[in-house]
């Protein structure tokens, strides 16, 4: 496996891509027997499309994410994006339990996360509200790490533990308000990178197939974008499924049949209605959920059909 890391740093130091690190670590022969076994040939090929999707396609009218590091693992698990770490996560192999999924849904899953990592950095530079939201997250959960670590030595300095806490407590509200406001967002960020892997892998069910093990079962189906997802009285029950009756129309506009240049575009103007669609939602609903938290259920059991109306209007001008 150091040959494909090798190989992967000359195209790495070629491609002239500055801002994406790309890590391989093999894990133990235990835990590879639980998988496909890959030849340094085959894993080469597998993740060569990771440079074309940072570098051009369907991303290519974002900014960049800097310092972004992908991490290739072949232990057992899902694709994952940590904002915190600014790390994408991809395993090489699924076990054995779930049927295999082919090499496109895998590049459909890892086109998702990218989706993320890219939805995050353009959040961070195009909005102030999410930004001070995040920043406001990361530093609550530094002072609760540190205190962790004070707590858990023999002899804890009072003093520093004291001030630490006092922090905590002051940060406490906004804490809580920014939390609220990343959960609602969290269905606007699946459905931009669920977006993301249909443009890329020209498949209205990638997200369905990547969910669900064979389409037989339901499992998922509320990600597709070639499924009828009523909009009158949509609930989404969840931050995956509640912009799922604009998934519907995106696919009547056959999104994946959209040439590289005019899918890099429509992904472009999508983000900046996004952004443009979070603020009317903040808007509406959260002062609202600022005088009882609890009220968020509403986002996902009343407010839906609103949402995807708003959105779908304003998505018809791009076609």
């Amino acid at each position: 496996m150091k040959v494909f890391f090798a190989i992967i740093s000359i195209i790495f130091a070629t491609d002239a891509l500055s801002s994406l690190n790309i890590e391989y670590k093999p894990a133990s022969s235990e835990i590879r027997k639980e998988c496909h076994l890959l030849s340094e040939k085959q894993v080469q090929s597998k993740f060569m499309f990771l440079f074309e999707l940072f570098d051009g396609t369907v991303l290519s009218r974002l900014e960049k994410p800097l310092d972004l590091e992908v991490r290739v693992d072949d232990l057992l698990g899902t694709a994952q994006y940590s904002s915190s770490e600014n790390v994408i996560r991809l395993p090489i192999c699924f076990s054995k339990e779930s049927e295999r999924r082919s090499d496109d849904v895998m590049k459909g899953i890892y086109a998702h996360e990218y989706g993320h990592a890219y939805f995050h950095y353009n959040m961070m530079l195009k909005s102030k509200k999410y930004r001070f939201n995040y920043e406001i997250i990361q530093k609550f959960e530094t002072i609760e790490a540190e205190i962790s670590v004070l707590e858990n030595k023999e002899v804890a300095n009072l003093e520093e533990l004291n001030k630490l806490k006092a922090q905590l407590a002051v940060l406490a509200s906004s804490y809580a308000k920014a939390e609220l406001d990343l959960l609602f967002i969290k269905g606007y960020n699946e459905f931009f990178a669920d977006v993301v892997a249909v443009v890329y892998s020209h498949n209205l069910d990638i997200m369905w197939e990547a969910t669900s093990s064979s389409k037989k079962f339901s499992a998922g189906r509320e990600r597709s974008f070639s499924s009828f997802h009523k909009l009158d009285g949509w609930q989404g029950s969840s931050p995956y499924f509640l912009l799922s009756p604009t998934r519907s129309f995106l696919g009547k506009m056959r999104i994946h049949k959209l040439s590289t240049d005019h899918a890099a575009q429509f992904v472009s103007d999508l983000f900046d209605i996004i952004i443009e669609q979070i603020d009317i939602t903040r808007n509406t609903l959260l002062d609202q959920f600022e005088e009882d938290p609890n009220k968020i259920i509403y986002l996902y059991d009343v407010y839906p059909v609103n949402i995807n109306s708003r959105m779908i209007q304003r998505i018809m001008p791009l076609f």
